[in-house]
């Protein structure tokens, strides 16, 4: 199988083509319930942080408005979309950066299969800040013969629900208060991590007691000494709620993963369930390691561990503008569909601007930037992407002046697209030559494109 290092992303110096990145960083995390014996109830928890959005003014307090849309995918076809707004308001430009957020919950049913999940955030202040993000999962059903987890929600605090107290009512569950934390990123100003999580067929078990322990998990899924396992031991019931806490204040920046396992009576294991986190801790030194010694592992938590070897050649595909030539011949060179998704998985992670999130965010931004040029640029003959005014607005940006010239008896219809701001200042000559809507390019000044100063010559019929 094909290998390759992949280094430490803090000790990596990696020359990227230019990708403007949005100010809008949303997290959404996803959970899975047991509903009834052919549904599972999805929760969807995001957060919008609002530092990233542009206020204006409203009447004596300055405002923040965002269209939030959802899309859902099953075997790669639509079956849900649902969008709405989002404001916040605030006094005075002060507040924008303490620490204030969007936070929501969707509630989905859906029966066993395979699902993707797109959530889109638009600032409606600013047209060019935006925030796209995926997750590709699977739901199995919960089986009544045997016990089984939830999945685990990662949260900031967990508190009692006092009788009659309508708190922050969309995040109540099974009498808790749960303030979900969707970006799974934990720090030393805040060093409790909450978690909450049910068991479900418990009276499968045998005896009239089982227990239930919490354990830290390093990268290698190895415990954690520092962290010592939490233990509990209950009387059996059909169905239990897992609630508690862990301090992280003792590990070092990096990333981690919760494990709940349920044992029986003699202490066999019988059902476990585990979600991955990170920690920004620079009080504690880290010790030296990659974050992917376990490459396999994080293969298998990621979405390409769900594509076919279809959808993995159509994905390494779209990279043909950032990828270089050798990396182009390591992928031809793949015979396997598990090379290619694990070729493909450190292919972005080598990219990633920031371990200290959940998400890839040089992905997400290269990928909103592939479905924009499908929706805008695309023709009678090729998508989007694959124009020519698609490859240059995904490496270069949107222009920031066009001057369109339509059809004519004399011409035909071509534009001209300006970046003040790449090189000090250049340009790209677009036309439509062969009356497909396929705009091809005819001549640029930035240094590397192709250039044709008799560019004029061909515009003309």
């Amino acid at each position: 199988m094909y290998k390759k290092i992949l280094l430490f992303a803090f000790s990596v110096l990696i020359l990227l083509p230019s990708l403007s990145f949005s100010e809008i960083k949303a997290h959404f995390d996803l959970a899975q319930f047991r509903y009834n014996d052919k549904q599972a109830h999805i929760e969807l928890n995001y957060l919008i942080p609002v530092y990233g959005l542009e206020f204006i003014t409203a009447g004596d307090s300055l405002q923040a408005q965002v269209k939030v849309e959802v899309e859902v995918l099953k075997d790669s076809v639509r079956i849900k979309s649902d969008a709405w707004r989002l404001a916040k308001s605030v006094l005075d430009s002060g507040m924008v950066d303490s620490g204030l957020n969007m936070l929501d919950k969707i509630d989905f049913l859906f029966e066993p299969g395979f699902y993707s999940i797109i959530l889109s955030v638009d600032d409606l202040n600013n047209d060019k800040n935006s925030f796209t993000g995926r997750r590709d999962f699977q739901i199995v059903p919960f089986l009544k013969q045997k016990t089984v987890l939830s999945s685990i929600v990662l949260a900031s605090i967990i508190k009692k629900n006092n009788a009659g107290s309508p708190g922050t009512h969309k995040f109540i569950k099974q009498g808790f208060e749960i303030t979900p934390k969707p970006s799974g990123i934990f720090t030393f100003e805040a060093p409790m991590l909450f978690y909450y999580t049910e068991v479900y067929n418990l009276n499968s078990l045998k005896g009239n007691q089982y227990k239930t322990q919490c354990r830290v998990l390093d990268i290698n899924e190895q415990p954690l000494g520092a962290v010592k396992p939490r233990q509990q031991i209950k009387q059996i019931v059909e169905a239990s709620v897992e609630v508690g806490a862990i301090n992280i204040s003792v590990l070092p920046t990096g990333l981690y993963a919760l494990e709940i396992s349920v044992l029986d009576e003699q202490d066999t294991f019988v059902a476990s369930s585990s979600k991955r986190f990170k920690v920004f801790n620079p009080e504690v030194e880290q010790s030296v390691q990659t974050l992917f010694d376990n490459i396999e592992a994080a293969v298998a938590a990621s979405s390409f561990a769900f594509m076919t070897e279809k959808e993995l050649d159509d994905d390494w595909a779209i990279t043909g503008y950032i990828a270089t030539q050798d990396e182009q011949k390591a992928y031809a060179d793949l015979e396997t569909i598990d090379e290619k998704r694990e070729y493909l998985y450190q292919f972005w992670a080598e990219r990633d601007p920031s371990v200290m999130t959940m998400d890839n965010e040089y992905r997400e931004v290269y990928m909103q930037k592939i479905r924009y040029a499908n929706e805008h640029y695309r023709c009678f003959i090729r998508a989007g992407w694959k124009t020519d005014r698609g490859r240059v607005y995904i490496l270069y940006g949107l222009p920031d002046d066009v001057e369109r010239f339509p059809n004519n008896p004399n011409t035909y219809s071509y534009e001209i697209w300006r970046y003040d701001d790449v090189e000090g200042g250049v340009e790209f000559v677009f036309a439509d030559i062969q009356e497909y809507g396929d705009f091809m390019q005819l001549h640029s000044t930035k240094r590397g494109e192709p250039s044709n100063h008799n560019w004029q010559q061909h515009i003309l019929r």
